[in-house]
């Protein structure tokens, strides 16, 4: 690497007549002093002159007031003035009016005007001045008109022009001198300096580092030089950089060849595999065909059906189908969407059917060349008695009937998944029988558990089918209700429950008075977790117990009257926000899972509170829900979303994907299609730039509904994708239904990774799942290079996480797209 300073010629200082600039700098100046001073010697020898020439009159004034005769006929006195004075000749009047002279003649004299006496001065020049006095200068009766002698002027005026001359040039010669003097130093030299060393620059571009000047002068030639330094460092910067390029572009071409050659090993590989595969699908059909041609031996249902459901074959084992049905020419009307989705997916699809007590697995599969879609079911009914048995046995209270605890828990835990995805609220009451070991000691055990069993059916008909009534104890109750609308819903039902508990129970001949408390806990605010909300319901009840009152109940959180205020007042400011633009859009970047490419973005609301800082979404999407601002709110998120999309594509940033969250009343809203589709004609976006995303929970609420406004959505090529996947309750038949593109494993499955062998199994499935069905994989949540490579592994398409790109705002997530995201 080059480190030394090249050398730079540095000829030998000369003067400045070397140089051209300097010649003709000096050349101005010198012609422009002379020029200046010339003009200043002029009035300058004019005065003198007039000097001298006064100085004479005054000579010949004093001569004359001394030496003229009182009277103008004594001429003997005339004549005798004219020695050893300036005087060299006079002219007067006489009494008569006629002129007298002694001395040298005046001039002009007879041209004058009878009784006119000449100007007071006149001429000066030719050795003579002509002057008049007047008797009061003379003090005499009479005045004259003499000629003074200025013959000796002459001389003087010379000399003083030669003095005059010969100052100015000196002083022209030493401005001029100084000023090329100071240019040479301050101008002249630091030009000559920057021009070699841009010559020497210009002729050495591989070292532009070697020639700045470093100056520090504050002066217009500093802040030139200073700028050639500048250009000379960017220009260094610029070549290092283009041969860090050159030398990346010389490992990439090497990469790519590699590269060429391993896919080029790879593609003859996969060539192979697929004529293989094509072989063995080929003998395949032909054995399906060969079996098609038996279906009246098979033992199970065979139907062929036209896509409008008009039954085309029935083998004789689906008889018992078509009877409960009551129609053998037609399915039910029913049926028709499966068709439908089977068709339209080009995909063998599966349905459950229960018929007479018996259960069939029902595989659509239909055959578009043909026309017509072919029904096979298989018998199921010994695994689903089997599954129902186990579950009953694994779930059930014994003495009750009720779900017991481990069948509670879980049902809390998939609660507060679902209301953590959608941001509602779910409660759980805990319910205590005070006195039943009054009970057991009064009558028994038998008696106790009579009592126990007339409380849970009274119980089990008072709570709705949307609820989880449980019994965790001996004496203790449960109830979940897994999606709260109001506090005062949930005090009213307090009223009824504990209303039926608090009478009387008849056993064994004997009349028993139960006595019961409850406490009350609510998901999120009295706890984020099962174990924490029942805890607290818990200790609520215990309060409620210790209060010594009938028909009695407490909310785990004290102070709930201003709670409630303070939701009104947050319900308030939030409508304001949505309508007033108050809130923001902050996003978080999703990228391939070898982390070298931006695959998308994905959005995430935030609400810029005036006093209470930036709120998450789960402190006010549950509100929006409750009070029906979830649509605009939703909507407002889609617009924004579309307009930011928009700018980064006029910026030259181009996002692939971005996504959008919707909640389960977006999916019921059959406004939305046309909704979005004109977001993307009026911010001109292609629709796959657009992605929804939905959870398992919010579809399943109406798979019919949800299905209908995602096909349209789909139609305008907008994507969908399945959120917090895993973490519902979603039938795999349903899910075939959907027009999904993408599949989101939830974060709660990737946190255990990669040693968790529980959550590596269900990552894992879901990815194989998912791939099977021709849908991408995304997780999200991932914090750890661990959990990235182990993803990555597992085929995960795409990953999301603070191991990535944490959420941020609109600035900084332009800022990462500009200078920080990957680029293919």
């Amino acid at each position: 690497m080059h480190t030394g300073n090249p050398a730079i010629a540095h000829p030998a200082h000369t003067a400045p007549r070397g140089c051209r600039v300097c010649r003709r700098i000096t050349a101005v100046v010198f012609v422009s002093i002379i020029a200046i001073e010339a003009i200043i010697l002029f009035p300058s020898y004019r005065n003198h002159e007039a000097t001298l020439l006064a100085n004479i009159e005054a000579q010949g004034l004093a001569a004359a007031r001394a030496g003229l005769p009182s009277g103008p006929h004594d001429r003997p006195a005339m004549v005798h003035l004219l020695d050893n004075t300036p005087i060299a000749g006079i002219e007067w009047r006489e009494e008569e009016g006629r002129a007298s002279s002694v001395g040298a003649p005046l001039a002009a004299t007879d041209a004058r005007p009878e009784g006119r006496l000449p100007e007071p001065r006149e001429g000066g020049r030719n050795g003579a001045l002509m002057v008049h006095w007047t008797p009061e200068q003379l003090n005499r009766d009479y005045g004259v008109r003499a000629r003074l002698d200025t013959t000796g002027i002459d001389a003087e005026l010379r000399a003083f022009l030669l003095r005059i001359a010969a100052l100015v040039l000196l002083i022209a010669l030493f401005v001029t001198a100084v000023t090329l003097a100071v240019l040479d130093r301050l101008v002249f030299r630091p030009s000559r300096r920057l021009y070699r060393h841009m010559l020497a620059a210009g002729a050495d571009p591989d070292h532009p580092l070697a020639y700045r000047l470093n100056s520090n002068r504050d002066d217009e030639l500093g802040a030139a030089s200073q700028a050639f330094d500048h250009m000379l460092e960017r220009l260094a910067r610029d070549r290092t950089a283009l041969r860090q390029r050159e030398r990346d572009l010389q490992t990439m071409n090497t990469t790519l060849e590699a590269q060429v050659t391993r896919r080029t090993a790879a593609l003859t590989e996969a060539n192979h595999r697929l004529q293989q595969e094509a072989k063995e699908r080929q003998a395949a059909e032909q054995q399906a065909r060969r079996l098609a041609r038996f279906p009246d031996e098979n033992s199970n249902p065979v139907l062929r059906v036209n896509p409008d459901g008009e039954i085309l074959y029935a083998n004789p084992a689906a008889i018992p189908l078509l009877r409960h049905w009551e129609d053998e020419q037609r399915l039910p009307a029913d049926w028709q969407p499966r068709l439908t989705a089977a068709t339209t997916a080009g995909r063998v699809t599966y349905e459950e059917v229960a018929v007479q007590g018996r259960w069939y697995l029902m595989a659509i599969n239909p055959i578009p060349e043909e026309g017509y879609l072919n029904l096979y079911g298989v018998d199921i009914t010994d695994r689903k008695r089997f599954e129902a048995e186990l579950a009953k046995r694994n779930t059930e209270d014994a003495l009750t009937g009720l779900p017991n605890r481990q069948v509670f828990r879980d049902r809390v835990g998939q609660a507060l998944r679902e209301r953590a995805s959608d941001r509602g609220r779910a409660a759980v009451l805990l319910i205590r029988i005070e006195n039943m070991d009054l009970i057991n000691g009064l009558g028994g055990h038998q008696a106790g558990d009579l009592v126990l069993t007339a409380l849970a059916r009274r119980l089990r008909q008072a709570v709705a089918p949307d609820q989880t009534l449980a019994r965790l104890g001996e004496e203790v109750f449960a109830l979940l209700i897994p999606k709260v609308a109001s506090v005062d819903e949930l005090a009213r039902l307090s009223e009824q429950l504990l209303g039926v508990l608090n009478s009387s129970v008849t056993s064994q001949g004997h009349e028993f008075a139960s006595r019961a408390s409850g406490g009350w806990a609510i998901y999120p605010h009295d706890g984020a977790d099962t174990a924490t909300l029942l805890r607290n319901a818990q200790l609520a009840a215990h309060r409620a117990s210790r209060q010594g009152e009938r028909q009695r109940y407490l909310f785990f959180v004290e102070g709930l009257n201003e709670a409630v205020e303070s939701r009104q007042r947050r319900l308030r400011e939030l409508r304001n926000a949505i309508d007033d633009g108050g809130l923001t859009l902050w996003f978080q970047p999703q990228l391939s899972s070898d982390r070298r490419r931006l695959s998308g973005l994905e959005a995430l609301v935030r609400w810029p509170h005036p006093s209470d800082g930036l709120l998450a979404p789960d402190a006010f999407i549950p509100l929006a829900e409750e009070h029906d601002l979830i649509i605009p709110l939703g909507e407002w998120v889609l617009k924004a979303a579309c307009r930011q999309l928009h700018e980064w594509q006029q910026l030259g940033l181009p996002v692939p994907r971005l996504a959008v969250n919707l909640g389960a009343r977006h999916l019921l809203d059959s406004r939305l299609p046309g909704f979005v589709a004109d977001l993307l004609r009026d911010y001109e976006l292609p629709g796959h730039c657009l992605e929804v995303e939905v959870t398992e929970s919010t579809v399943m609420e109406d798979i019919t509904r949800s299905e209908e406004v995602l096909s349209r959505l789909v139609r305008l090529g907008v994507q969908v994708a399945v959120d917090d996947f895993g973490t519902g309750h979603s039938s795999l038949a349903y899910l075939k239904r959907l027009p999904i593109q993408r599949i989101k494993i939830d974060r709660s499955f990737i946190a255990g990774l990669p040693d968790d062998a529980q959550d590596r199994a269900i990552c894992r499935t879901i990815a194989d799942l998912s791939h099977s069905l021709g849908l991408q994989v995304v997780a999200e949540g991932v914090e750890t290079t661990a959990q990235a490579a182990a993803l990555q592994q597992m085929g995960c398409n795409d990953l999301q996480g603070f191991l990535l790109a944490r959420p941020g705002p609109i600035t900084r997530i332009t800022h990462w797209l500009r200078h920080e995201a990957p680029r293919p």
